[in-house]
């Protein structure tokens, strides 16, 4: 496996087990709705993972779906810093963090990807 792939599946991965722990806070808190959004999140970001070894090489497959959860977590930022969004008192800065960690994650397998090209 080349370096960029190396990477991209190393962030993929952080991701990916990340959203466990997701999960789990979202069940502690009982939260019922948002797990079933995260779990389907989950399993989306695990389905990314399955289609990078089916195509280890044409990454172009999953690269455009990358780069959709990449908007989709940009649009979430957005809205929590228009909104001050903040569930279980917990501070806005607190809710943007792992927000930023996902899509700093996303821009990186999707920039890794246009510059391997």
């Amino acid at each position: 496996m080349d370096p960029v792939s190396t990477a991209q599946l190393a962030i993929l991965v952080t991701l990916s087990l990340g959203l466990l722990g997701v999960i789990w806070d979202r069940w502690i808190e009982r939260e019922i709705i948002e797990v079933a959004f995260v779990m389907v999140s989950n399993i989306a970001h695990w389905g990314l993972l399955a289609a990078f070894f089916v195509s280890p090489i044409d990454h172009s497959r999953w690269l455009l779906s990358a780069a959709l959860v990449l908007v989709g977590d940009l649009v979430k930022l957005a809205f929590l810093r228009v909104h001050r969004f903040t569930p279980r008192g917990a501070s806005t800065r607190a809710m943007i963090g792992p927000s930023s960690v996902f899509a700093a994650g996303y821009a990186a397998i999707t920039g890794l990807e246009v510059l391997a090209r």
